[in-house]
């Protein structure tokens, strides 16, 4: 409820404005996990997980033939389900996919249908529809670039259930599988800018480098590369205590940020990416609020960057639809050895605003109504 109150605060009184919607737009996220009924092991390696890793898309967002190790299939059964947590709840408008993609009469193994649920929590659960529907067979070609799938209505959800899917039937239709997903939101912030406590200067690798997409690419630019010179590094020193700050240039209400690690090739580079820090949120730049992660002391978790080209694995880390303009990163632990006089950095960051569904914008335009309604009246007497 507390979330709910300060939203209708803001709107109803004449503090900083949430976001003009110019400065809010679409991107396409990828999971953060992936759980399906069955799925076969080695030799053929065909899990779910790879259904989320980009394992199979070339840089221009087009998948592959080859199933193992890219596609998830079904442990030889033609009804099964599969399950994806995007790491917070997100205002979700629809999906990417791409059916399962092994060539010849293999893409009979795709979805054609699927029972499609929606939750917040993981515990109350939504049906909803998508449109086109039934879902569009791969063609089992190396160029195949997914489709695009708009539900019915939008809606906020952390956990999306495919369940039950079915395939297409026809030879090889023995299993159920699919190659790649992606979902769509409304809600990244645009025009953020970043500050921070120390940069290394020699290298240009300033903290503006964190928000400005150098060095990304793929589908919906959510591939890193490896070269430091598109990352923000902090100069040699003690690592603990260095700070990133990030103008939203307007008030937001923050539902979540993504964060690709310090994704340097070559040696140990890789261990200078942040392992824990702390998240701190503020309307003015002057006074922050320090947020409680889920890690030891309060603090919130990075996984290591593989230090390769095409890093995918992102975290998504829910930042509990707080109101704030300014946040602020304090680094209080990474992967090297010699935390005291050493370079700490991140390679890009992402910020989601809070959109909420259609029925609870209604009730905030009738709360709001009625709040303007009771002021005229009090000004006229």
């Amino acid at each position: 409820m507390r979330c709910y109150a300060v939203l209708l605060l803001l709107v109803l009184t004449g503090l900083p404005q949430v976001a003009e919607a110019g400065l809010v737009t679409s991107d396409s996220i990828r999971p953060v996990a992936a759980q399906a009924g069955t799925e076969i092991g080695a030799p053929h390696d065909r899990k779910a997980v790879y259904t989320i890793d980009g394992s199979g898309l070339n840089a221009a967002g087009q998948h592959n033939t080859g199933p193992n190790g890219q596609m998830w299939l079904s442990d030889f059964t033609t009804t099964d389900s599969i399950r994806y947590d995007l790491g917070a709840p997100m205002m979700l408008s629809g999906f990417h996919v791409w059916n399962y993609n092994e060539s010849g009469n293999f893409t009979n193994r795709g979805v054609s249908s699927a029972t499609i649920k929606t939750s917040a929590d993981g515990v109350s659960w939504s049906a909803t529809t998508v449109t086109p529907y039934p879902f569009t067979k791969a063609p089992g070609s190396s160029s195949y670039a997914g489709d695009d799938y708009t539900f019915s209505t939008p809606v906020v959800a952390r956990y999306v259930d495919f369940d039950p899917v079915t395939n297409f039937g026809g030879p090889s239709s023995n299993t159920v599988g699919l190659s790649e997903i992606r979902f769509t939101t409304p809600s990244l912030i645009t025009g953020v800018t970043a500050t921070a406590s120390s940069e290394w200067l020699p290298g240009n690798r300033v903290a503006s480098k964190a928000v400005d997409g150098s060095g990304m690419s793929g589908f919906a630019d959510e591939r890193a590369d490896s070269n430091p010179g598109n990352m923000w590094l902090a100069d040699i020193g003690n690592i603990v205590g260095r700070t990133i700050t990030f103008d939203l240039q307007d008030v937001h209400v923050l539902q979540a940020t993504r964060i690709w690690n310090y994704n340097e090739a070559g040696g140990s580079y890789r261990l200078r990416g942040v392992k824990e820090f702390d998240i701190a949120v503020s309307l003015d730049d002057s006074s922050y609020q320090t947020l409680v992660g889920p890690g030891s002391g309060g603090h919130f978790g990075l996984a290591m960057a593989p230090g390769t080209d095409g890093y995918v694995l992102a975290d998504m880390i829910d930042l509990g639809r707080v109101p704030a303009r300014y946040v602020r990163f304090t680094v209080q632990d990474y992967y090297g050895s010699n935390p005291g006089n050493d370079y700490v950095g991140l390679s890009e960051v992402r910020f989601y605003e809070y959109v909420p569904e259609p029925s609870t914008l209604l009730i905030w335009s009738l709360l709001a109504g009625l709040a303007v309604g009771v002021g005229w009246r009090r000004r006229k007497r």
